[in-house]
């Protein structure tokens, strides 16, 4: 066939190719203008949340032209309960401490609820155990105050909190059963057993947080533990990797009930599915937080881009270029 038949096909044709899909969200192609891309969630009708310092993105196929602001406060975590109403926890600080709130939206009305006993404390990262009961951490934003962090419960309109002596630095929580608690602080994993506070890292490890993804508990950090009625399991190959090359775990999300993607400190992203890796380096910078829509893209943040990737997806490529009207080179090709 000769070079300009080639040239013609090429030119003309519509190639499917394999190809990692990639799209990157800042203010060149979407509303998201701030520094403080930090947190994410991914509801039951497939919208993705995304906070942008005290401000809150919807994305559904393109983004909403409506986003919701609150209270000119740093937005610290956005969740979803199971009947689909979205959380979000502010970070006020000793700035104006007077307004401690979490806010929830429920058919599309955003309300908010207060507490005024907590003294200096805002709420932070938050766990949903059901649609009635949620805990949250309780940050002193004061840095000379050590050990005045709590675990806060909203359960059933009502308000307590859980103060540990012994833990400095609470910046995860979840809920076991009945009135069983994890939580991490500067010195790992901790476990609340309806009295008291004891502390169970894994060996030769501490952990940075504990997060539950689907039905399993993992605690994540330099190493990828997964806790099970008292013990840990741990995974060699995600551990070999991140020890190589010197990664953290900075987030953690689940696919599918299955399948395991890790964020970490150095943009690297690891997919681990029956015991195999893959991993993608998309970023130089920590993903910060990710999680995984229902088509099976995953959207994580940097802290100042948000991204969404499918390692999957067929990308049609079409070609436009002019057609040139002669070839120099009469070379055939067998």
């Amino acid at each position: 066939m000769c070079l300009k038949k080639i040239a013609m096909i090429i030119l003309f044709s519509q190639l499917l190719v394999n190809a990692q899909e990639i799209i990157k969200y800042n203010s060149d192609n979407s509303p998201l203008v701030s520094a403080n891309i930090r947190h994410l969630a991914i509801d039951s009708l497939n919208n993705v949340w995304v906070s942008d310092g005290e401000f809150l993105h919807k994305f559904n196929g393109s983004w909403s032209n409506n986003q919701a602001k609150f209270d000119s406060f740093i937005i610290s975590d956005i969740e979803v309960s199971p009947n689909n109403t979205i959380w979000i926890s502010t970070a006020s600080g000793l700035i104006n401490h007077a307004a401690h709130k979490m806010f929830f939206s429920s058919d599309g009305v955003w309300d908010s609820v207060l507490f005024n006993d907590f003294g200096l404390y805002d709420p932070k990262k938050i766990f949903i155990k059901n649609d009635s009961t949620i805990y949250f951490t309780l940050i002193n934003n004061w840095s000379n105050q050590l050990g005045e962090d709590e675990i806060g419960l909203y359960s059933n309109n009502n308000f307590s909190v859980n103060r540990p002596q012994s833990l400095y630095g609470i910046n995860s929580v979840v809920a076991l059963t009945d009135d069983s608690l994890l939580a991490t602080d500067w010195q790992g994993v901790n476990l609340f057993d309806g009295s008291n506070w004891t502390q169970i890292n894994p060996a030769g490890w501490i952990p940075k947080a504990i997060e539950k993804r689907g039905n399993a508990i993992y605690a994540i950090g330099e190493r990828l533990s997964k806790y099970e009625n008292g013990t840990y399991l741990s995974f060699p190959l995600v551990n070999s990797i991140l020890s190589e090359d010197t990664l953290i775990i900075s987030s953690l999300a689940m696919e599918k009930g299955k399948v395991l993607w890790i964020g970490t400190n150095k943009g690297t992203l690891i997919k681990f599915f029956e015991n195999t890796i893959d991993t993608f380096n998309i970023t130089n910078e920590s993903i910060i937080d990710i999680a995984v829509d229902r088509d099976g893209n995953k959207w994580f943040l940097t802290g100042s881009e948000c991204y969404e990737f499918n390692e999957d997806h067929i990308v049609e490529v079409k070609e436009n270029l002019p057609i040139p009207s002669e070839f120099s080179l009469s070379q055939k090709l067998s």
